[in-house]
């Protein structure tokens, strides 16, 4: 687990990034899809585990938008 500095997150040069919706996102580090959820000026990594459990779980979030742009940033 990990968090990064926006700049940081950012860098396109260590990996691509997602935005998924509502403050969750996608980042490729070091050849594995990583998830983050953004706190003001930093983005904080959650586990696969805990994204698919708000998604199932999540009675406000746009899942639908969430599981397409996750689908996009994995095609």
């Amino acid at each position: 687990m990990c968090s990064m500095i926006k700049e940081q997150f950012e860098d396109k040069t260590t990996g691509p990034t997602a935005a998924l919706g509502e403050n969750f996102y996608v980042k490729e580090v070091l050849g594995t899809a990583k998830y983050f959820r953004k706190f003001d000026n930093f983005y904080h990594e959650i586990t696969k585990a805990c994204l698919d459990c708000t998604i199932k779980n999540s009675r406000t979030l746009d899942t639908k938008k969430i599981k397409a742009n996750l689908r996009r940033f994995n095609a």
